[in-house]
């Protein structure tokens, strides 16, 4: 679309120059230009991620060819996401983009399961496709599920509505998609690849015995003679790392041991301490809420309000002071005045080394030092512009009352209050008194004498002015408006509005006035005058109303790092609560703008999150026909919650970073709420295996960490490191997705380190407790 106006711009510049009327056109903002980059650096980000989740791949394979069929799965799925949205009718933006690179990482996560099974089963001296068969039959099972709590957190996503709720479409589609893709090449086409591709030999050295042992051994001599000088450099890199990887895998072992060691019952509550204590900090240190994001749009609007009456020209007159500042400014690339009926505004523009986060903060804490003072201006303000339907950094206070005067007087008090509140940087109302005004007072008595009507001259009033409605023209494509106006009538002054002539069919008994016209027996003309006072005077603007009730709104305009959800709270408790006991009848106050957004966005996302866990829960137990095991994983998801809640708090620490918690990253906890339960169902799963094949309870728990903490590492390292980019990396449309990927890289790190310690600990406890009341219930039999 802006590269069509551009177009057709120049085409008009060119007709114009061929007429000689010397007419040029000049964009001062183009949208088109965020969007572009915003774009790039998504792709960027998604490229770099997948590079990263494949690196991580090599470090803990160490073999080429397990990391191609691996990591088919990256592609394969960013191509069926791109069907689904077409199909869908959705299209790839930012968000959309944004989504496909959280789940890059994600959707290696099946294939790493299935792969190291296969390995497990090839040596027990199984042929490549006898082990590709049984590796993935026995995974399937936990694969499925995984999946289904994947997708299944999305469905409450329902309940959510508004701005907010298209945004949160796109990411539901997307990871949905990309995750059922997940699943089904897991499941068919990793072990076609892996039973016609693998190599005998890379399953050597992988057998039983400690961690330490195994991780030397892949990379024996004899292995080395066998791979090709790539494998080998890929195969002794991947040696160091894993090195580190065992040593951390032996702390979590023996930690495990130690929770099903002696005095058990301490020793798993001690541990499971750990994570409730983590949760309770981290929910004290919660930041507060924003509704959504503003973007990095480089364009600033400094809104102005001349006084009432001043025209458009005068008012661009007077700006001329404002807008000498601002061209001293170095960071300003350019400057245009804006009007329209609702407001007028200097547009502002940065140059584009300076149109960063930061730096638009910077522009418009300068701009509010310099807002003040200017003559023929009740104030100037400078905004961000942002890149949603939302009016960004404000909220809204609705004053409701019958009377406009004690309206006025609640205004004053309201606005009083508002300026001792600390992050509050502007008050403006949407009432503006003093405006100059024109009342026309009928004389009904003489209106009575020459046959009109109140409503006859109102009418005629309306036609001279500006034109009266009197019907709709309706065509193929649009409605069109028709108004009558007085023919050769013009009134620009009090005056000939004084003069404006009335016609009768009554004849006047004594005539009006000296200037009167003659009446003759069809009827007479009169003016204005002899039938109405005309009154200079002043009033406000625009008497405005909510539910046909007299109102004022105030806009509250805050300044860049002051949090939405905090000054919301502080409005409701410290300004409207008390000013609600002492109100008049008949008057009310009430938040509105994105305050009432935001408590309602907030009250749907904590109900999606509610159900969300619920669906998990009640899917888990039609899986594993038990409500115990379903407790246990989902005991997982506060893991995550605690770590997405202490990476926001970390960053936040950090000098000059700004990370809200706003309605995107809210989303961050929902989708952990199905992500974080994968590693839990993992051990849980294989638990249960090793029960059935013989062995003892607390033995199935260790044996099941020890046998699944390579996969949980290598999918969590894959999906961490896959969306690092998303999380750190800055530029134009990163402050849409950050806030998500910081949530989900820390609630993702956080679970993996915990999980497979507590997960063991708490399957224990509860077996214990269900053991021992099944004790005392035979005794009391």
């Amino acid at each position: 679309m802006s590269r069509d106006v551009r177009t057709t711009l120049a085409e008009l510049e060119a007709q114009f120059d061929r007429e000689g009327l010397g007419i040029d056109f000049e964009i001062p903002y183009d949208e088109s230009t965020y969007i572009g980059q915003s774009v790039s650096n998504v792709r960027s980000d998604l490229l770099t991620g997948g590079v990263l989740a494949i690196a991580v791949l090599l470090l803990f394979l160490g073999s080429l060819r397990t990391v191609v069929v691996v990591a088919i799965s990256i592609p394969t799925a960013m191509i069926v996401v791109f069907i689904v949205s077409a199909l869908l009718g959705r299209s790839l933006n930012i968000i959309s983009l944004a989504a496909l690179g959280f789940a890059a990482g994600m959707v290696v996560d099946n294939a790493i399961v299935v792969i190291e099974n296969i390995f497990t089963h090839m040596q027990q001296g199984k042929s490549k496709l006898q082990a590709a068969i049984d590796g993935t039959k026995e995974v399937g099972g936990a694969i499925l599920a995984a999946t289904l709590a994947n997708v299944a957190v999305f469905a409450p996503l329902v309940l959510v509505t508004g701005e907010v709720a298209r945004l949160f479409a796109d990411m539901a589609i997307t990871i949905t998609a990309a995750a059922v893709l997940s699943m089904f090449a897991s499941l068919t086409l990793v072990p076609m690849l892996a039973g016609l591709f693998f190599n005998p030999a890379e399953a050597q050295g992988r057998g039983d015995g400690d961690t330490e042992t195994r991780r030397h051994q892949e990379v024996s001599n004899k292995n080395l003679r066998v791979l090709n000088w790539l494998e080998r450099l890929v195969a002794q890199t991947s040696a160091v790392f894993q090195r580190l990887q065992s040593k951390l895998e032996g702390v979590l072992l023996a930690t495990v041991g130690w929770a099903l060691g002696p005095r058990r019952l301490k020793r798993r509550l001690a541990l499971l301490s750990i994570p409730v204590v983590l949760l309770v900090s981290s929910i004290i240190l919660l930041p507060p809420a924003d509704y959504l994001p503003e973007g990095n749009r480089n364009f600033i609007l400094w809104l102005t309000e001349p006084f009432p009456g001043t025209s458009v020209q005068e008012a661009v007159e007077l700006s001329a002071p404002a807008r000498t500042f601002l061209k001293q400014q170095p960071e300003i690339a350019d400057t245009f005045f804006i009007h329209f009926p609702q407001f007028r505004a200097i547009g502002i523009t940065l140059k584009p080394e300076v149109a960063t986060g930061s730096g638009l903060a910077d522009m418009v804490n300068r701009l509010i030092g310099k807002s003040f003072g200017y003559p023929g201006y009740r104030f100037l303000f400078p905004i961000r512009v942002p890149i949603f339907n939302d009016p960004g950094k404000s909220f809204e206070v609705q004053l409701i009352g019958p009377n406009l005067e004690q309206l006025n007087q609640l205004e004053q008090q309201v606005t009083q209050k508002f300026r001792t509140l600390n992050g509050v940087a502007n008050v403006r109302s949407n009432s503006v008194s003093g405006a100059p005004e024109l009342q026309v007072i009928p004389n009904r008595e003489r209106l009575a004498e020459v046959g009109l009507s109140e409503s006859d001259v109102g009418a005629m009033v309306e036609a001279a002015l500006g034109g009266r409605f009197a019907s709709e023209f309706v065509d193929s494509k649009e409605e069109l408006d028709v108004t009558v106006q007085l023919q050769d009538v013009f009134v620009e002054t009090p005056d000939q509005l004084r003069q404006l002539s009335l016609y009768s069919n009554q004849i006047p008994q004594t005539p009006p006035s000296d200037t009167a016209a003659v009446p003759n027996t069809q009827g007479g003309q009169i003016q204005l005058a002899d039938v109405a006072t005309v009154r200079e005077t002043t009033g406000p603007n625009v008497i405005n109303h909510v539910d046909l009730e007299r109102s004022t709104t105030l806009t509250v305009s805050l300044t860049p790092d002051a949090p939405l959800g905090q000054l919301v709270n502080q409005t409701e408790n410290q300004i409207l609560a008390p000013l609600r006991v002492n109100l008049l009848p008949g008057f009310r106050v009430e938040l509105a703008g994105s305050a009432d957004r935001l408590s309602e966005t907030v009250g749907q996302l904590a109900s999606a999150f509610v159900f969300s866990v619920v669906i998990t829960y009640l899917l888990l137990v039609a899986l594993y026909r038990s409500f115990l095991y379903p407790v246990v994983i989902m005991a997982t998801v506060p893991m995550g919650l605690t770590g997405a809640l202490l990476s926001l708090v970390f960053v936040n620490w950090i000098p000059g970073a700004i990370v809200p918690l706003d309605m995107i990253t809210g989303l961050g906890f929902l989708i952990l709420t199905g992500v974080v339960v994968n590693n839990a169902i993992l051990i849980v799963e294989r638990a249960l295996q090793l029960q059935e094949e013989g062995q003892k309870y607390n033995e199935s728990l260790y044996n099941a960490t020890r046998d699944r903490l390579r996969p949980i590492f290598m999918s969590a390292g894959t999906s961490v490191l896959g969306m690092i980019p998303l999380a750190i990396f800055p530029g134009q449309g990163s402050e849409l997705y950050q806030g998500l990927g910081i949530a989900l890289v820390g609630g993702l790190a956080f679970s993996t380190i915990l999980t497979p310690t507590v997960v063991p600990a708490l399957m224990a406890l509860l077996h214990d407790f269900s053991k021992h009341r099944r004790r005392r219930t035979s005794s009391n039999k």
